[in-house]
């Protein structure tokens, strides 16, 4: 049975058939479309490689952050505090206008007096935060069985306040930028009484808990509004809560930018800490 065959076909001068190949159009067609196949299935990986890493850097800045704020609630929880009946007032000032718009003004709050302080509580600004606690400590690991602790927040930056310029030129170049990162100075409450007599012996106790994070913030809710600053041995009772807002560092900054010494965050995670030791506000009418 004759058998057709679609298969292109030359006659050689010998009188045998061989079959053709492709020609050159076919082959630059092929390799065109191998070309934008191969194109297509990069870049689907390439996005795909850049997702996964984007939620790995995701997922360690979560849990670098929960860290951090959860080591900050359990301090604040263990702040030690007498409670007291009556809010300090002014001259000036009478029960009804405690707690209204003007506390803001009327709380001028000086972190470094009350880190010296004996009083307890805690007092804080909108960047640093400092606290008197009640935590066991083990007497092999610090050399202290005192309970009795002082402890402090900031962020070390060339251009902070004094302690955080000092801790700052303490850590040393190991950070190039100017702004170190999250910066944690705890102590016996003697001891840290002692070093604020000297900055630099204050600033040598500094540990850097997280370089990546570059910003610091804190609120004060007393049970009707939030405040930037709050000072229990004024306020003579602690807050109801407070905010904690931690902002990251851009892992991959431009190449240019406008200061060295400016750096926006890029992430921020932001956390509410009720304080149970609190007195609660209770309302008149």
């Amino acid at each position: 049975m004759f058998r057709h065959s679609t298969a292109a076909q030359t006659c050689t001068p010998g009188g045998a058939r061989t079959t053709g190949g492709f020609t050159l159009l076919e082959v630059i067609i092929a390799i065109g479309l191998m070309s934008l196949l191969m194109l297509a299935v990069y870049s689907a990986l390439n996005l795909y490689w850049k997702s996964a890493d984007a939620g790995r850097k995701e997922m360690k800045r979560s849990q670098l952050a929960r860290a951090i704020v959860q080591k900050i609630a359990v301090e604040l929880r263990s702040v030690v505090f007498a409670r007291q009946d009556e809010p300090a007032l002014s001259d000036d000032r009478t029960d009804e206008s405690f707690g209204s718009a003007d506390e803001a003004e009327f709380m001028i709050v000086d972190p470094d007096a009350f880190q010296a302080s004996t009083s307890g509580g805690l007092a804080g600004t909108s960047d640093q935060l400092v606290m008197h606690v009640n935590q066991p400590v083990r007497p092999a690991a610090s050399g202290s069985t005192s309970a009795l602790r002082t402890i402090r927040y900031f962020i070390a930056s060339d251009r902070g306040h004094e302690v955080s310029a000092a801790a700052a030129r303490s850590l040393g170049p190991d950070v190039e930028s100017s702004v170190k990162g999250l910066t944690r100075v705890e102590s016996e409450s003697f001891r840290m009484q002692t070093a604020l007599d000297e900055v630099d012996a204050l600033a040598d106790t500094a540990q850097l808990l997280a370089p990546e994070v570059i910003s610091l913030g804190f609120a004060y809710y007393d049970g009707g509004e939030m405040y930037e600053e709050w000072d229990s041995s004024v306020a003579k009772r602690l807050p109801q809560a407070v905010e904690i807002i931690l902002g990251f560092r851009n892992p991959d900054p431009p190449e240019r930018l406008p200061s060295r010494n400016v750096e926006i965050p890029v992430w921020r995670y932001r956390l509410v800490v009720a304080i149970p030791l609190s007195k609660p506000q209770i309302e008149t009418f």
